[in-house]
């Protein structure tokens, strides 16, 4: 997420800067609670949320304690409780800290706001964070009493839209306002007297929307609508500065307007609110996502078209009606809302030419004056035009339009906004009529009114709410004690002392979730809210009246969610989070009851084969299959779970006797061992696993789990198919092994590996014309580490590759050297592993051939040597390879030959130059011995194919001498020399030379 800094340790710099945040967000606080706050100590602008947000996204979360402090000391001042402000500002904390975290999921969030997007992604992140803060707080208040429980569900609604407002206006501030804005100061586009002009009218503008400064006569006029001019102004002028700057101005004047009941939203402050909410929050996002799309359009020019087009779906969806007129009086753009309302289609006013065919002459007459007038004055103009809509009806449209400037500041048409009054007034004339009577029954969502009449127990129930439940009108009694016989048994009793709390309590409101059986015996989640209609003169309730709403859909959304967020969507297995879950409680249960329990990891062998050849379908179908196996092998009880891929695990409680544990382990190997029919194949696969018990083994679940996977990869090593216990041996070879790996990765960087040489001598002559090059490690505290012990980890980690690349380079400088101070046909041969010859590609071919080329060296000087096994796992590119290896000059040995499949096809297969008895085979030479009938036959063989031999492991003279008779070509071992640094090697040869 740009812009924003993970954290940091703190520093003696930092401190200022947290004793600055937590001054400033005191005083914000102290500030707002008194001032911007309604009678109810509603505050319609949360400014410190987004004060606190702000601060973390541009410092770091280290910030954090700032926030903490400053609202503690701030609320300690106004409550003087400890407790209460520790939790409210502990909620504040939280609130920042959590949009923080969420916007940092969000690797394309731009602290900057520099898409659309950014600010979308913020009121996301925002309303989630406002809805964490607000529980926190409005149950802190309960708790203290400061809250009735009541009115807990209107005081987090106003809590979460406060908070929200304002992350949504204050962080966007903070944040753009970091940086000055440089287009404001230009000196060569000095825009002062605009700025200047902007300011003084917004201002003023403010003050007649929002603090009355009108004549009567304007007093059903919408004039808050005329902050959308400016916000569109700011947009299109003054860029992302300006925006946030007018959206401040006019949440600031709009609260201090509600205040003091007039303006624009006077009416608001005693309806909770909403449209005051409404109204910021869609002027926030029309000027926002307006002026991102704007600078898009300026910042793109070659994508003009997708610019228009963006800019032309967020205008589509504004709450007003918008238009573009060009100079010579053709429409460029009308939005949606525009065209459904006047009932002309967008590709009508685009085309025409001659408005007083869409429009008639009177209504064209006057758009056009209007719009000669916006093009003459760099003022907006603001008019009242009556339009026929689609309806048929003439409305009242007030109507703002405003020059529009190309990037040069050239007057290239008019923009216009058009709010209708007529409707708004109509609405709001209705609201006003039907608010006493209908209020609590619109709050409750209009599904099943109720009404009860709590002397007699009579319990009435609208029409529409009887369908709910699949009732006719006459299906339903009106007993209260008939109502209550249809709700679910598990519910009744809490429902009932819900009820009498309620009463009790001399609240006014009643709220509670439950059951309801149906018609058809179906159970249907309702909320049900009342409140108080009439008490008697003694304070009892009489009568009281409310609605049940359908909770059916959010119940299944919710149990939907729970079940993705818990369980594998393929297996229906416990997922991962579910796992640990429940193997944290097994720890805890365990713990409490001084018991055992085992855990089990089971990894399927060969899983990888299967889902590469067969295709997903069929892998997916296996692992459904596998899940099903292991769950019959095991009891209700115990848990087994996905942990992904084709990696499962089974949690044993209470079992003690380890027999019990085997049992199943076995049980479960055996079952999937079994085939797998898959469609028309089968497939067959195994299981390792890894067994791990508590407390002998681990008391801690990520222990538990780190030895059950090193028991598990224990029996794969082991040969598959098999279970393993973990062993305090095999933390000690792990640890050992990660150690190694660690300095392994340190190693070659560190000048710590040397490559060694031990010569290959050819039999005939005693002449030295090759060497094998072989790796060593001088490890500085371990010493000469043994290349059995480290080569196995750098294939099994890939390290082997970058270690293999920088043996080659070593050997073509030795090489180089020894074909000019030696022979010039000297070779030197390469082992290569598997890992690296199934790594390599054409261009890393072409690339060593190159530098071969570059140090004067013949393809031949090299030799590269493989094992058995490359040829064996032939997939299909191993020929292709060799060839272009030989193609190339590079000559190719069979090592270690006879100690595999020793195979002949492959022999014939691959172009091979050398084979390289093993010394398994020299080791035991004699006249007589099995083991030289063996070496005999290779050497013929080989010499029929027209290959070389090279014996391995020669270290007496008599293995030499039956060689020789033998045959072979060449041999290497400890009788002529043993591996030995490049410097030796050069003093050998010159001896052998001089001999």
């Amino acid at each position: 997420m740009s812009g924003m800094h993970p954290y940091a340790v703190y520093r003696w710099t930092d401190v200022p800067r947290l004793s600055w945040l937590a001054l400033l967000y005191a005083l914000l606080i102290l500030l707002v609670l008194s001032n911007l706050t309604t009678e109810a100590k509603i505050s319609p602008v949360w400014l410190p949320s987004g004060v606190g947000l702000a601060a973390l996204i541009a410092g770091g979360r280290k910030y954090w304690p700032g926030i903490f402090i400053g609202a503690l000391a701030a609320y300690l001042v106004i409550w003087r409780s400890v407790p209460l402000s520790f939790f409210i500002a502990s909620s504040n904390v939280l609130e920042a800290l959590t949009a923080v975290w969420l916007l940092s999921l969000i690797k394309t969030f731009d602290s900057g706001f520099k898409q659309p997007r950014d600010y979308l992604w913020l009121i996301f992140a925002g309303s989630i964070a406002a809805m964490l803060a607000a529980t926190i707080g409005v149950v802190t208040l309960v708790f203290a009493n400061v809250l009735p429980i009541a009115d807990i569900f209107h005081a987090w609604g106003y809590w979460v839209m406060g908070n929200l407002l304002g992350i949504a206006l204050g962080t966007p501030f903070l944040l753009i306002w970091r940086k000055q804005p440089s287009r404001w100061i230009n000196k060569e586009q000095s825009r002062w007297l605009e700025l200047s002009l902007f300011a003084v009218l917004a201002f003023l503008t403010s003050l007649v929307a929002f603090h009355g400064w009108t004549s009567s006569s304007f007093e059903d006029i919408p004039l808050g609508y005329l902050m959308y001019l400016f916000v569109t102004w700011a947009a299109i002028r003054l860029g992302r500065h300006g925006v946030t700057l007018v959206l401040l101005l006019t949440a600031v004047q709009g609260v201090l307007g509600a205040l003091d009941g007039v303006g624009f939203f006077a009416g608001d402050i005693h309806s909770g609110l909403a449209n005051f909410w409404l109204y910021m929050i869609s002027l926030s996002l029309v000027g926002v996502v307006l002026e991102s799309t704007i600078r898009q359009h300026r910042r793109d020019g070659d994508a003009l078209r997708e610019s228009e087009s963006r800019l032309h779906a967020i205008l589509d969806h504004a709450p007003v009606g918008i238009w573009l007129v060009g100079k010579d009086g053709r429409y460029q753009f009308v939005n949606k809302r525009f065209c459904d309302a006047t009932g002309i289609p967008e590709s009508a006013f685009l085309a025409t030419t001659h408005l007083p065919d869409l429009m008639g002459e009177q209504i064209a007459a006057a758009c056009l004056a209007s719009d000669q007038a916006c093009l003459s004055q760099d003022e907006p103009y603001v008019s009242v035009e009556t339009l026929p809509l689609v309806d048929g009806k003439l409305h009242q449209l007030e109507v703002t339009k405003a020059q529009l400037r190309d990037s040069n500041g050239e007057v290239i048409g008019a923009i216009g906004i058009s709010v209708d009054v007529t409707g708004r007034n109509q609405a709001e004339e209705a609201l006003r009529e039907s608010e006493a009577r209908w209020s609590f029954a619109l709050e409750g969502g209009g599904d099943c009114v109720w009404d009860w009449n709590v002397s007699n127990n009579e319990v009435s129930l609208s029409k529409g709410g009887k369908g709910m439940f699949g009732f006719a009108d006459d299906e339903i009694g009106n007993d209260m004690s008939e109502w209550n016989a249809r709700v679910h048994p598990e519910d009744i009793s809490r429902l009932l002392s819900r009820i009498s709390d309620f009463f009790h309590s001399k609240a006014d409101r009643f709220s509670a979730e439950y059951r309801v059986r149906c018609k058809d015996d179906s159970w249907k989640w309702i909320l049900t809210r009342g409140m108080v209609a009439h008490r008697s003169t003694d304070g009892r309730v009489t009568r009281m009246i409310g609605t049940h709403t359908d909770l059916s859909e959010r119940k299944l959304a919710e149990e939907t969610i729970r079940r993705q967020a818990n369980y594998d969507s393929l297996t229906q297995l416990p997922n991962r989070r579910l796992f640990r879950d429940r193997l944290e409680q097994t720890i805890r249960l365990a713990k409490r009851d001084q018991s055992s329990f085992a855990l089990m990891l089971i990894d399927l062998d060969h899983f990888k084969e299967v889902n590469d050849t067969m295709g997903h379908d069929a892998g997916d179908f296996l692992l459904v299959d596998a899940a099903q196996r292991i769950q019959h092998c095991v009891r209700e009880s115990d848990t087994v779970a996905r942990m992904g891929g084709d990696e499962f695990v089974v949690i044993l409680p209470d079992v003690n006797d380890p027999d019990n544990i085997e049992r199943i382990a076995q049980n479960i190997i055996t079952k999937l061992a079994a085939p797998f029919v898959l469609g028309e194949e089968k497939a067959f696969i195994s299981a390792s696993i890894g067994i791990t018990l508590y407390p002998s083994d681990a008391d801690s679940m990520e222990t538990l789990l780190k030895n059950a996977d090193q028991a598990m990869y224990v029996a794969k090593h082991l040969g598959r198919n098999r279970m393993s216990y973990f062993t305090p041996v095999l933390q000690e070879n792990a640890q050992k092994r990660m150690r190694l790996v660690n300095d392994l990765r340190d190693a070659l960087s560190s000048n710590q590996l040397r490559v060694f040489y031990q010569p290959i001598v050819e039999l005939a002559t005693g002449d030295i014309h090759k060497a094998e090059a072989l790796i060593r490690w001088l490890h500085p505290t371990r010493g000469m580490v043994s290349p059995s012990e480290f080569i196995p980890l750098a294939e099994e980690t890939g390290m082997i590759i970058e270690i293999g690349d920088w043996v080659l380079r070593q050997a073509m400088h030795q090489v180089k050297r020894l074909q000019a101070s030696h022979h010039k046909g000297f070779q030197i041969s390469v082992n290569k592993s598997p890992v690296q010859f199934h790594n390599d590609n054409p261009l890393k071919a072409a690339e060593w051939l190159g530098e071969l080329e570059q140090n004067g060296l013949l393809a031949s000087s090299l030799v590269v040597e493989i094992t058995e096994g490359v040829l064996l796992d032939d997939d299909g590119n191993v020929k292709d390879r060799l060839l272009a290896s030989r193609d190339a000059g590079i000559q190719v040995a069979i090592d270690d030959f006879g100690t595999g499949y020793s195979s002949l096809a492959y022999l014939k297969k691959f172009d091979i130059d050398y084979l390289k008895i093993d010394q398994t085979f020299v080791n035991n030479l004699g006249n007589q011995s099995d083991d030289m009938a063996l070496c005999e036959a290779i050497i013929v063989m080989a010499h029929k194919l027209g290959l070389k031999v090279i014996a391995e492991g020669v270290e007496t003279e008599q293995q030499r001498d039956l060689l020789k008779q033998a045959g072979c070509d060449y041999a290497q071992g400890f009788l002529f020399s043993k591996a030995i640094p490049a410097e030796e090697l050069e003093d050998l040869l010159r001896q052998n030379a001089q001999r």
